[in-house]
This record gives C-alpha cells, structure tokens and sequence, in this order.
C-alpha cells in the first residue's frame, strides 16, 4: 500500500478525533461523581526478606472539575524484597482499575484520551515508585494487587452506587518439583472476584492485577504433564461471607505429590501476602486452601 500525505494526514486526525472523544466521555462520565477527598491502603505482611515488618500502599483520592487526583506519596518505602514497581507500573495499574468504574459504555473505547483526567502523584524509592536497581519481580502481580485495592477502595467510598470488593489474594505463584524437575505456574487456587454493586463476585478468577483474565486449566491436562494427583478441588460452601451480594466462594485444595522427590509451593512469607484482603472501610475476602491449613 502507498501512504501519501493526504492518507497519512488524515489518519492522524482519525487517530486524534478517537483520543479527543475517550476523553471528552471520561470527562463527562466523571463530572457525575461527587467531589471530595478519600483515603485508603493495603497491607501485604511482609516483603519476604524481614518478616516482621508489613508493606503498606497508601493512596489519597480527589475528585473535582471531572478530573482524578491520586496521591500514594504517603507509601511505604522501597523494599530489599521483591515486591517493589516502578512509576509506570502504578501508573497503568492504577488506570486499569479505574476503567472498571467508567461503565461498560466505555469499555470498548478507552484509549491515550481516556487517562487525561486521570492525574497520579508518586514519591520517588518508595513501594509504587522505585529506583531502577530495585527488585520487582513480584512487584505487578503481588503489589499490583495492593494499587488495585487501594483504587477500588477509594472509588467505592466515592461512588458507593459502582462499588467493588477486592479480588482474592493468591495463595501460590507456582509449584516446583525436585526430583523430577518441573516448575507449574497454578495461578488459581485463588477464590474469585469480589462482588461488585448489583452483581454476585466471580469465582475462579486469578488475582486482581490479571482484572479476571486468567482462570484455572484443566485438571486432567495438569495431572498428565505434572507428577502430581489432584484429590480435591472444589467450591468452598458457606464460605462467601454475608453481605447482599456475595463474593467468590473459595476453593478447597488438595492436591499428592507422586514424584520421587519433594513438592514445594511458593507462597506465605516468600509472596508477602496476607490470606485475605485488608482495606479500611471496605468488606474483607476470604480464601480457603485446605491443605495448607489456611481458613
């Protein structure tokens, strides 16, 4: 194909009429929410290398004239751990999770327009904006989750009328096998996705930085490439927690090794999580791991 300067010219203004347009509808959309100013964190028990010692994000909220100011200058410092994230990750994090509460008229057109209103003040070497020798190799999944919490929890308190519970907290990142060498990537012993206003949570979703996009595969397909047997996974009863509209479940998991070394998991201390969701103002989440004893 030829692109003379008429075509380019003109799929310039295209390109320029869709970002003006995802920001004009933000812009309106926002401009329907109440203005004000709100606080929230999220904790996660440790980084995994001083276990006594939580990491918190803290976040600030102000909404006016139809623009977002978010504020995490107030967060923990960086860590020696791994749990650390770069500027542009909180950046694009936060924004994710706010595109949840802009209605699903918008879903299919966010783009460059869409994170105008959005404003976001970070602090240099601290959790959400770390110095570039710092270890983030767990930074998105595991303090990507704490970013997504803090902006549900600030925009539920804002517009209680879209409001989100946590997605739960994953319980592993993977499974290695010694022995016969294997490294298994689970992702989804996790509960769910919380409820959300006028709508039940999803179970079996990953945690919340995936926004729902990875779910569990196939049991069979595991147990044919892995040495292991599942003996039990499967919804938690009476487990969602009360409220008008229920959370995810949990799930009950139990899974043998068969191999002739030693199965491990790499979770607790190692994915500095709490089990469960903790933010100010906001209903807790539960998980269920069984086999590891974890209520």
């Amino acid at each position: 194909l030829y692109y003379g300067d008429t075509i380019m010219e003109n799929q310039t203004k295209l390109f320029q009429e869709m970002i003006d347009r995802a920001e004009a509808a933000v812009r309106k959309e926002i401009s329907t929410w109440p203005e004000g100013t709100w606080t929230a964190e999220a904790s996660a028990d440790s980084d995994g290398m001083d276990l006594t010692k939580p990491v918190t994000v803290r976040g600030t909220l102000t909404i006016k004239n139809g623009e977002l100011f978010f504020d995490y200058s107030a967060t923990d410092p960086e860590t020696t751990g791994m749990l650390n994230v770069h500027d542009y990750m909180t950046r694009s994090t936060t924004c994710c999770f706010t595109f949840l509460f802009l209605g699903e008229e918008l879903l299919r057109y966010h783009n460059e327009g869409s994170t105008k209103p959005i404003h976001i003040t970070t602090k240099p070497g601290t959790l959400v904006d770390s110095s570039p020798d710092a270890k983030i190799a767990a930074g998105v999944a595991l303090t990507g989750c704490l970013i997504g919490e803090v902006v549900m929890s600030l925009l539920s308190q804002a517009i209680p009328e879209k409001a989100i519970a946590p997605y739960s907290r994953q319980i592993t990142v993977n499974t290695v096998t010694i022995g016969k060498p294997g490294v298994y990537v689970t992702f989804c012993p996790s509960a769910g996705a919380g409820a959300v206003y006028g709508n039940d949570g999803y179970q079996c979703c990953a945690t919340g930085s995936t926004l729902g996009n990875i779910g569990k595969t196939n049991i069979e397909d595991e147990m044919l490439r892995f040495p292991w047997e599942y003996i039990k996974y499967e919804f938690v009863t009476d487990n969602e927690g009360a409220g008008k509209w229920r959370g995810a479940p949990g799930i009950h998991y139990q899974v043998e090794n068969h191999s002739t070394g030693r199965c491990m998991h790499q979770t607790g201390s190692w994915d500095g999580f709490k089990t469960s969701a903790n933010m100010d103002k906001f209903a807790e989440t539960a998980h269920a791991l069984d086999a590891a004893g974890v209520p």
